[in-house]
């Protein structure tokens, strides 16, 4: 794998925490709700505190599980897809394989960050906790 191939990967990880980490000022929140919460035009920092002219997270129920800065299951489950594909040698995405990762990460976080799914859909959920799932990961999600 050439360094070009390495760093792009490297950015569109980086990239995509970074961007689920500010999206969780506004997750689920309906646009209004985002505009009294931080202004028609809010600047978000990941820095703890914020700095001056930036928005604060309005803790809400959700939001309060997160560490400060941290991402969401989205980007959790998108690192689990890249080490499959690492798994693979970078040549695919194993199901199986992927269905296993999932479903640690469902019963265990990461574990090396010491961080558990936060975040995690009922949709998701529900389908990793079937029986069959680690077998038949396709099949379960359809049904």
């Amino acid at each position: 794998m050439s360094l070009s191939t390495i760093s792009r990967l490297k950015g569109c990880i980086l990239g995509g925490a970074i961007g689920d980490a500010i999206g969780l000022f506004a997750e689920f929140l309906p646009q209004s709700e985002c505009v009294r919460l931080y202004g028609p035009s809010p600047r978000f920092s990941l820095l703890q505190p914020p700095p001056a002219g930036y928005a604060v997270m309005h803790m809400d129920r959700h939001r309060a599980v997160f560490e400060p800065s941290g991402w969401t299951d989205d980007t959790d489950q998108s690192l689990l897809i890249f080490m499959s594909w690492l798994r693979s040698g970078g040549t695919r995405i194993d199901e199986i394989d992927f269905a296993k990762r999932l479903k640690f990460w469902v019963g265990n976080g990461f574990t090396p960050l010491d961080r558990m799914p936060l975040g995690l859909g009922q949709t998701v959920g529900g389908v990793v906790r079937q029986k069959v799932y680690e077998a038949d990961p396709v099949g379960t999600a359809k049904e």
